[in-house]
């Protein structure tokens, strides 16, 4: 959960399954999802991942959106960075 102040839902307590403190901590948890657990799982055969929340909703900050929809939270980077993984045209070490 990354939580950008002003851009959320008012009023409720915010929801997140990790507390991130920065747009920096978010991006990197992002990342290290896809290269530690998806990435890992498509080598055995996985088909395809979905990421369910595009946009934070109401008080679940787990979007890659904010819920005004006003602040993307995730770089284009680093979706770059996690396409190019999935495709197999980043180098791994």
């Amino acid at each position: 959960m990354y939580w950008v102040e002003g851009n959320d839902d008012e009023g409720e307590k915010p929801f997140g399954y990790k507390h991130l403190h920065d747009r920096i901590a978010f991006n990197d948890a992002f990342f290290r999802l896809y290269e530690e657990d998806v990435y890992p799982a498509r080598q055995k055969g996985l088909a395809a991942s979905v990421y369910t929340q595009l946009t934070d909703v109401q008080q679940e900050l787990n979007g890659l959106v904010t819920y005004d929809r006003m602040v993307v939270k995730l770089d284009e980077v680093v979706a770059l960075q996690v396409v190019a993984l999935l495709l197999g045209t980043e180098e791994r070490e």
